[in-house]
């Protein structure tokens, strides 16, 4: 199943700060245990990874105040037959 990592960030102000963990925290416990937070390190974002089938599904996984403004990136890996690939489609070298 495709895997996404969520983004939301917010301003830096305490208040702000504190409505947007409030709001994990009202949402239900599953939302405020699967993020990770790096406000403590003076980055406001937060940051969840899921599995969903579509942006749609993964958008959903969040509280519903934020829904609307989350940054959702599907996840890759690549082989390394894959980054060879690559390599030549683009007129690079492979590497070895």
């Amino acid at each position: 199943m495709p895997r996404y990592v969520i983004e939301s960030d917010h301003d830096p102000a305490p208040d702000a700060c504190l409505r947007m963990l409030g709001a994990f925290l009202q949402a239900g416990a599953h939302f405020l245990t699967n993020a990770e937070w790096g406000c403590m390190a003076g980055v406001h974002k937060a940051w969840i990874v899921v599995e969903a089938e579509s942006d749609a599904e993964a958008r959903l996984m969040v509280p519903p105040v934020i829904r609307n403004t989350v940054r959702l990136v599907k996840l890759n890996k690549f082989t390394p037959d894959m980054i060879r690939q690559l390599h030549t489609q683009h007129g690079l070298k492979p590497p070895s």
